[in-house]
């Protein structure tokens, strides 16, 4: 992928869900921290459906389907903490969850776009500059990762590489490449 696409990125992902009461909610969220979805920007506790009738007065627990399958997720003691906490196996139940480009982290979205084994050299900011130190393998990406370093470093404008040696080894000039963003000025 040589140009960014947003919808490539989006995926259903099965999981399954737990209805528990609002009363519960700090408990059983203590018990089961680790076996809860983790996922960017997508809340593991949630409120209901809409058409839920239960919205008002319960929270969905949405958990990572390699901590959880529908069948056999609790043994005997988590049956009994649960009935304890007023909470129905019955409300176990498979949920589909649409994960889009804003779920993923600027590391996942460069492993799907990229070539096996191509890390990228490095970068560092100065000011609203990102200078990107791109590996001669990664040049015909240098546009999607330039787009993609802009999204995560919030703060900076343009996006820049050094695409020869140095020019002048006297004083130290590199020519660049604006990778994205906008070139106000020669650099």
């Amino acid at each position: 992928m040589k140009v960014l696409d947003r919808d490539a990125f989006t995926i259903n992902l099965s999981t399954v869900g737990l209805k528990v009461p609002i009363k519960s909610v700090g408990v059983v969220r203590q018990r089961y921290k680790h076996c809860l979805l983790k996922v960017p920007k997508l809340q593991p506790i949630t409120e209901l459906y809409d058409t839920d009738a239960d919205r008002q007065t319960h929270r969905l627990f949405l958990f990572s389907p390699n901590c959880c399958k529908l069948t056999d997720a609790f043994g005997e003691g988590d049956r009994t903490f649960l009935s304890e906490n007023g909470i129905d196996l019955v409300d176990f139940r498979q949920h589909t969850i649409k994960l889009t480009y804003d779920n993923f982290s600027y590391d996942d979205i460069l492993d799907a776009i990229l070539p096996e084994n191509s890390g990228i050299g490095g970068f560092s900011v100065i000011g609203h500059i990102a200078h990107l130190n791109l590996r001669d393998n990664l040049l015909e990406y240098k546009n999607v990762i330039g787009r993609l370093r802009l999204i995560s470093v919030f703060f900076s404008y343009h996006g820049v590489t050094s695409f020869e040696e140095l020019a002048d080894h006297r004083v130290c000039l590199t020519p660049y490449v604006c990778l994205s963003g906008k070139l106000l000025r020669k650099l």
